[in-house]
Order: C-alpha cells, then structure tokens, then sequence
C-alpha cells in the first residue's frame, strides 16, 4: 500500500509519501519538498551525500504524520547549504525547503 499526502506550509507545499512493506509497519517514508527531501532511517546518507542530494533524515516515525512531529537526527552537505542541521524540526526544515 502507497500513502500519498499534501502537506500545507507556509512556504509552499511538500508531499508526504508512505510505502508500506507489510501490515507491520512502512518501509518507506519519506517527504518532499521542492528543494530537497526529509527521509526516514531506511535511506541511506551516505549515497544521499555521495549523489548531491538535499536531505534530511528522521528516525523512529511509522507515518507521515509523526514524521512532521519529530526532529532532524542527520543532514547532507547540501541541506546545509539551506539551513538545516540536526535538531531541527522537520516543519522548521520543510519551510527552508519550499
């Protein structure tokens, strides 16, 4: 099952996406904005730095919604670049983003 869910801020507008695995939990979550991405544990950083990707990675959430609720724990060189940095709200980052 894919959940799809337009994210309203005051910047603009990002889009949440869920790819569940099984009934027991997601395996993707991630959220999009126009100028980079919030990303769950299941992404790797690594690649994420090594591609130039703007993003920001979350951990411990199982839906879009506790995604908005929780805190940047890991930021690529880019996201930087934007303002971003661990401890920062995934709201205050998405609002940099848009």
């Amino acid at each position: 099952m894919v959940e799809i869910k337009q994210i309203k801020l005051k910047g603009g507008t990002a889009l949440g996406i869920k790819i569940m695995k099984d009934e027991k939990g997601p395996l993707v979550v991630l959220i999009k904005a126009e100028k980079g991405f919030i990303v769950c544990s299941n992404f790797s950083m690594k690649a994420l730095e090594e591609k130039g990707v703007v993003a920001a990675r979350i951990a411990g959430i199982n839906s879009i919604e506790s995604a908005l609720e929780t805190k940047i724990i890991e930021v690529t060189s880019k996201a930087r670049e934007f303002g971003l940095k661990e401890g920062m709200p995934v709201k205050e980052a998405l609002e940099k983003l848009c």
